[in-house]
């Protein structure tokens, strides 16, 4: 993928001059299941904030655009021209009782139940997937609660998946030194895949 060329200062710019000129934004996928909940709207306003604060521009499907294609090639456009994406699997589906593996009994798997689990959305396991296939850097956050599977099984991905409540209940996930340190290493790590 080819990046831009940083814009040209002139002849004349002193270095000081070019110090001070703000960096240019850089583009990051953000997926998340839309939020059903005032708390994962905040949650979701406060992570848009927080990478804004360092330089990033997160770009979700439909937001601030409309895309007229279909809904995996918008995908695939706003992913090539990204740096990494954050998912954020909020809960959207609720399984009081169910079970999974049901009437299976293939490679000796069986049935186990579920209960009082949450899914997220298809399209943050999709989005998250299409993003580690073409190898841009991947964090990825769980609400409490939902079911972690697919490519929020730990070690997918990545190791542990954190998980948060957008509530804020028990202190506030986005201003614990956990979430500072896995945007940090995430900016690592984009910084790295950007690296001619």
């Amino acid at each position: 993928m080819s990046r831009p060329e940083p814009p040209h200062r002139g002849r004349g710019a002193s270095s000081k001059e070019a110090e001070i000129q703000p960096q240019r934004a850089r583009p990051v996928f953000l997926s998340y299941a839309n939020p059903h909940t005032a708390g994962q709207q905040a949650f979701v306003d406060r992570v848009r904030s927080s990478l804004r604060s360092r330089g990033l521009t997160p770009r979700t499907l439909g937001v601030p655009r409309y895309y007229p294609d279909a809904p995996l090639e918008a995908v695939r456009r706003l992913m090539v021209a990204s740096e990494g994406l954050m998912g954020v699997a909020f809960r959207r589906t609720y399984v009081g009782q169910g079970l999974g593996n049901h009437r299976d009994g293939t490679d000796g798997r069986r049935a186990h139940p579920l209960k009082d689990q949450w899914l997220t959305s298809p399209w943050v396991q999709i989005e998250s997937a299409m993003a580690y296939q073409i190898g841009l850097p991947v964090l990825l956050l769980r609400e409490t609660g939902v079911l972690g599977e697919g490519v929020l099984e730990p070690g997918v991905v990545l190791g542990d998946i954190p998980t948060f409540t957008p509530d804020g209940a028990a202190g506030d996930y986005l201003d614990s030194a956990e979430w500072h340190g896995l945007l940090s290493d995430w900016e690592s790590r984009l910084r790295r895949h950007r690296a001619p």
